[in-house]
């Protein structure tokens, strides 16, 4: 279907216009008019027939809704009924025994099928545990059963809206951040100057390959599958898209619209609360964002823009890496006698309360401020944890201090530019007063 005539005719128009474009809705136009030719090569291949459910459907031999239940356990079904209908209609001795003996044969099918069946389960379960991950994880969600939320629509519409609302006061954008005045006093323009660069040939077609099968897709309906198929056909058309869009600096609108799927995580399955969100997306404006990011990651690396500790986002790293760092830090604090504390943190809905005006942080009196304020939320939930410990000296407390709080807050002045946070200092004396009025004991 690719490689007719029609087809092809179709995606050298569609180039001629995309060259053509000058506005943000030709660029919206172009995009519709690819959404249709990918539209008609895969129609014909993935769309089905739908069949209706009829009433001899309904009457079929297997009433059972087990998936174990097979033609063996009805047959065996069958011949009880009958023999019992049989029972009823001349209750004798001869009619009982044998109605008796058929319901024992019939139960022990069950128990054979049932048996049978999960243990072939079971040793699917195990080979898909090395071989298929995939296939593990939803077999293990299926044995978990679902539970059936009663929540509105409305109510999921409204608390998604919550989450995301621009208009919100957390949302509110803080100081313009020195490092963009002096991006925009064009300071960095060697160093940003390749990010600007066309996207090439080369990144497409490499960004297709990292492309993930069996993805569901956005409103468009495409699929990861159309590229990668259909790569070679695509990639000159994508190309002059991908830098029109790069050139006006426009991101179509389409392509932030996406159907919001909620998932529940944990508790009880009628709180919103206990969802999380995930939109499905234009697979090709993922594409577009795809090369974006593949470009950003590079630079990044190249210009040694990542703190060294940042493992998640970067390539052949994960959280095997700070996994590895943590048991050598314990193998190292026990070989020399000492006592090892870790602080793990998990803030909730974290991703949907980034400012992403702020993602650089604030102005420097912002960010000490606010680092002197995390440090003092910090002291507070530890004395309101140790309250419960009657017996914890202030000197052990003190400890905790040092080992707990102080070394992140002085990792995050470290990362803002900060030689040393004073105000940790400060605080920290501060937290050597206050622990004597908690109601410890020596």
């Amino acid at each position: 279907m690719l490689s007719s005539t029609d087809i092809s005719h179709c995606l050298d128009a569609l180039s001629n216009d995309i060259l053509l474009c000058s506005t943000n809705q030709d660029v919206d136009d172009c995009l519709q008019s690819f959404q249709t030719i990918v539209d008609k090569v895969a129609s014909p291949l993935f769309k089905k027939a739908v069949r209706k459910r009829t009433e001899n459907d309904s009457n079929g031999s297997f009433q059972n809704n087990n998936i174990w239940y097979n033609n063996e356990c009805c047959e065996k079904k069958d011949v009880f009924l009958n023999l019992l209908n049989g029972y009823r209609s001349d209750p004798n001795d001869v009619n009982r025994i044998n109605m008796v003996q058929a319901r024992s044969i019939y139960k022990n099918t069950l128990r054979k099928c049932r048996y049978n069946f999960d243990k072939e389960k079971t040793s699917k379960l195990v080979n898909a545990r090395f071989k298929n991950a995939r296939l593990y994880w939803n077999m293990l969600k299926e044995s978990a059963g679902v539970k059936n939320a009663n929540i509105p629509l409305s109510s999921f519409e409204m608390y998604f809206k919550s989450i995301n609302n621009p208009e919100d006061r957390f949302f509110t954008p803080d100081d313009v951040l020195n490092f963009i005045e002096r991006y925009e006093h064009n300071e960095f323009k060697v160093m940003f100057a390749e990010l600007n660069e066309h996207i090439s040939f080369d990144e497409i077609y490499r960004a297709i390959k990292q492309l993930k099968t069996n993805k569901s897709g956005g409103p468009d309906y495409l699929l990861n599958e159309f590229f990668i198929a259909g790569g070679n056909v695509f990639i000159p058309v994508l190309h002059k898209l991908f830098n029109r869009l790069f050139d006006i600096g426009y991101f179509p609108e389409s392509w932030s619209e996406g159907y919001i799927i909620p998932l529940h995580k944990k508790g009880n399955v009628n709180n919103v609360d206990n969802y999380r969100g995930v939109t499905l997306l234009s697979c090709l404006g993922k594409l577009f964002t795809h090369i974006l990011n593949n470009r950003l990651r590079n630079w990044a690396e190249e210009y040694n823009v990542y703190v060294e500790a940042q493992a998640g986002f970067r390539a052949h790293m994960s959280t095997i890496d700070n996994v590895f760092v943590l048991h050598g830090l314990i193998n190292h604090m026990l070989n020399q006698g000492k006592q090892l504390y870790a602080l793990f943190v998990d803030f909730s809905k974290a991703f949907d309360y980034v400012v992403r005006e702020n993602l650089c942080g604030g102005s420097l009196t912002t960010a000490q401020s606010t680092l002197s304020g995390q440090a003092q939320k910090a002291i507070f939930k530890l004395n309101k944890y140790l309250y419960k410990f009657t017996y914890i000296t202030p000197k052990h407390k003190l400890d905790l201090f040092d080992k707990l709080v102080a070394p992140i807050l002085n990792y995050g002045s470290e990362v803002c530019g900060f030689a040393k946070d004073l105000s940790i200092e400060r605080l920290n004396k501060g937290y050597m007063i206050s622990s004597d009025t908690i109601g410890t004991r020596d």
